[in-house]
């Protein structure tokens, strides 16, 4: 009898326990969804590691080191996926023969038209094959951006015929664009207005020069040829029947800026430069050998990238965590990068979280799963390390010529940075229409700044290559470093030191 007492007792405490503990799973559910957080069962996070092609050292090391604790923490419960974020196409243009380290643009190289000895002019004039256009039609190039992609002897400046000289000068001037300060400047006005050289072959008839002293404009050199004067400038008509023709060599690149220095959109078809240049070639003999070199090259760096491809494909069967996103992987192409990542998350998976890093950086996953699963916001969250207020550069490797601020909105340092699901998917639905900036870091600040996200200020994202206590991603590391901070965390159970 007592034995019965005593087993009604247990089942009225089961029962009393799930009576309980059910609705007390659906009340903390509840509570949970409406406050936008996720519970540690429900969480789930998916990792992009932006990657080059040739990193192989690099994925290696990672694959070796902290990712081995994303398996560690799914056999627990399966909450955390990464994968390897690739370019699905290699430049297919030698190093050499690009504009630049950081694009898969090709230097156009060709033997310009010379006016005598070894001096030619940047433009040229030819007859519009649409004579007598009006003026309303044609795009007038006053001031331009320009880079050198090969050293130059710049020694006249030049200003186009349809100008009306006046008695205040009009000066035409190369400006560096890092200092700001003018490289050289030539004055037109009706006392000196200049020569005009005639070569009615080449078409330089409609310019006036004025010489300079010489000046080697070497190799990279960011700067504006621009036009200016106290007085508005007024162009004569009867000089319309003429286009521009770049006669540069392909030694410079140019674009079209306004008063502000920053580029203008224009679809006009009939458009003329006001100013011009008239230099040599820096090592003539080095220009030729390159321009007759580019082939060569070319075709043995298509050999290189067909290598690079099946060593792709290989490292593919054997791990399967790398996909492929159709971009040219080169660094001006990461923005295009990540939102092509965040549409295949969303067209192919189911998270709460996603968080992006590179795969030069060593991420602390357990210290970052920890942070998670104590309840981050799954609504228009983004936790970083955000630099604000961050100068915008117009020159070198971060030269970013289209947004118009002097500063940044507020990003997140690119070491590692964590957006809720409903911000990866807003991402991806609408990266069609999102303008390139430059560097994929910045241009995430810039799209989510039209959002309105909620910033979660972190400093354990670390910016830099230092290791503090409660750390959670290192970046700008060597392979051998990723590796040295596994073995100390192995070792001593600490990522910094024992």
């Amino acid at each position: 009898m007592d034995r019965l007492i005593s087993l009604e007792c247990c089942v009225s405490i089961f029962v009393l326990i799930i009576g309980i503990s059910v609705p007390m799973v659906y009340i903390l559910e509840t509570w949970y969804h409406d406050r936008g957080i996720i519970s540690e069962h429900k969480m789930k996070l998916m990792i992009g590691i932006m990657s080059a092609r040739e990193n192989f050292e690099y994925r290696q090391a990672l694959r070796s080191t902290w990712i081995k604790d994303i398996g560690a923490i799914n056999q627990v419960s399966d909450n955390v996926e990464y994968k390897f974020v690739i370019g699905s196409k290699g430049c297919d243009i030698h190093m050499k023969n690009r504009k630049d380290i950081y694009s898969c643009e090709r230097l156009n190289y060709f033997k310009p038209r010379k006016l005598q000895k070894d001096e030619f002019p940047f433009f040229t004039t030819e007859i519009s094959e649409s004579r007598g256009v009006k003026e309303e039609h044609v795009a007038f190039m006053y001031n331009l951006s320009i880079t050198m992609r090969y050293p130059i002897i710049v020694k006249r400046l030049g200003l186009h015929l349809s100008v009306h000289l006046t008695r205040r000068p009009i000066t035409v001037q190369i400006i560096d664009a890092s200092t700001e300060q003018s490289v050289l400047s030539a004055k037109f006005n009706t006392v000196d207005g200049g020569i005009v050289l005639q070569d009615s072959e080449l078409g330089i008839n409609n310019y006036r020069f004025q010489p300079v002293h010489h000046v080697l404009l070497p190799k990279g050199f960011e700067g504006q040829l621009v036009i200016t004067c106290d007085d508005n400038i007024t162009l004569s008509p009867g000089l319309l029947d003429f286009t521009f023709m770049d006669n540069t060599g392909g030694t410079l690149d140019f674009e079209p800026i306004d008063g502000k220095n920053y580029p203008i959109q224009s679809e006009d078809l009939n458009y003329f430069i006001v100013p011009n240049i008239i230099g040599s070639i820096h090592e003539e003999e080095k220009f030729d050998a390159e321009l007759r070199n580019s082939v060569i090259l070319d075709s043995e760096h298509v050999i290189h990238e067909e290598h690079a491809d099946e060593e792709l494909l290989e490292e593919i069967d054997l791990y399967n965590d790398i996909i492929f996103v159709d971009v040219t992987d080169v660094y001006r192409n990461l923005p295009r990068k990540l939102l092509l990542f965040h549409k295949w998350v969303h067209s192919d998976r189911s998270v709460q979280f996603v968080l992006k890093t590179d795969d030069d950086c060593f991420l602390n996953i357990i210290e970052i799963m920890k942070s998670l699963t104590r309840g981050l916001s799954a609504r228009k969250s983004w936790w970083g390390n955000f630099r604000e207020n961050w100068f915008v550069e117009r020159t070198g490797k971060w030269a970013e010529k289209h947004y118009r601020s002097t500063e940044y909105p507020a990003f997140a340092c690119g070491s590692g940075n964590i957006v809720s699901n409903d911000i990866s998917e807003w991402l991806a639905s609408n990266s069609e229409d999102f303008f390139i900036y430059q560097g994929e870091d910045t241009s995430m600040g810039i799209w989510l700044s039209a959002l309105g996200p909620s910033y979660v200020q972190d400093d354990n994202w670390s910016c830099y290559k230092d290791c503090k206590e409660n750390v959670l991603t290192i970046p700008q590391l060597t392979v051998e470093e990723i590796q040295q901070y596994w073995n100390t965390m192995q070792t001593c159970g600490k990522l910094c030191s024992c």
